[in-house]
């Protein structure tokens, strides 16, 4: 099941501003000088197959991941952009955050 999360992205006093109004004024990433605030989630399920291709991130580098080790990963608290073709993910990024 992927979550969709359509998520707003704030820096600097923004950001401070931003998780004070969600009352998260001690979020982790102010220390890094950023806020998202994911303002709506959809849940929806996409089949990866050993066809889709998968980059996660090493440091800030994007690398290609094997298909059955990601697969059994946890990456619950990642945030990964999806490629569609119809209903098929053809491919799977994870995003920075800083």
């Amino acid at each position: 099941m992927v979550r969709r999360l359509f998520h707003e992205w704030f820096s600097g006093e923004d950001a401070q501003k931003a998780a004070t109004e969600d009352n998260q004024a001690n979020a982790g990433s102010l220390n890094n000088n950023f806020y998202i605030r994911n303002a709506e989630i959809e849940n929806e399920k996409y089949e990866l197959t050993s066809d889709t291709l998968i980059f996660v991130l090493d440091g800030a580098q994007l690398k290609p991941a094997d298909y059955q080790q990601f697969v059994q990963e946890d990456i619950t608290d990642r945030l990964f952009r999806l490629s569609l073709v119809g209903d098929k993910v053809v491919l799977l990024e994870e995003a920075y955050r800083p």
